[in-house]
């Protein structure tokens, strides 16, 4: 039920539905917001000294250089090895669940499935 902008992505309105869910169960701080989540995973990973295009490759961002561009990238053993330095310790891992636990997962699996087998998953 999300409307596509005028590119066909999906992402501001489910940006818009996450933001209301966090305002209303994890915090009402108007700066927590779902794009945070990647502020805060380029944070951890600079803390943990993992390469720069690394971060770049996982949050796909484009490189900003045009050296930055050559070759593939990490590979899949990289990119693990980077992502098992990560630690997050200062996410409220406790809060983050709860607000999970209320989310009917089964019910949300379900609906998604049924989109993707009537061919009108857009994700």
């Amino acid at each position: 039920d999300l409307k596509p902008n005028a590119f066909g992505k999906l992402t501001k309105e489910a940006s818009r539905r996450l933001n209301r869910h966090i305002n209303a169960v994890v915090s009402a701080d108007e700066r927590l917001v779902f794009h945070s989540l990647r502020h805060r995973f380029k944070d951890e990973g600079r803390g943990a000294d993992v390469q720069e295009r690394v971060l770049d490759q996982l949050c796909g961002h484009v490189p900003a250089t045009v050296g930055g561009r050559y070759g593939e990238g990490a590979d899949i053993e990289a990119l693990k090895r980077a992502l098992d330095r990560l630690r997050f310790e200062s996410v409220d891992w406790a809060r983050l669940r709860a607000a999970a636990d209320i989310v009917r997962w089964p019910t949300v699996v379900n609906e998604v499935v049924t989109r993707a087998r009537a061919g009108g998953d857009r994700t």
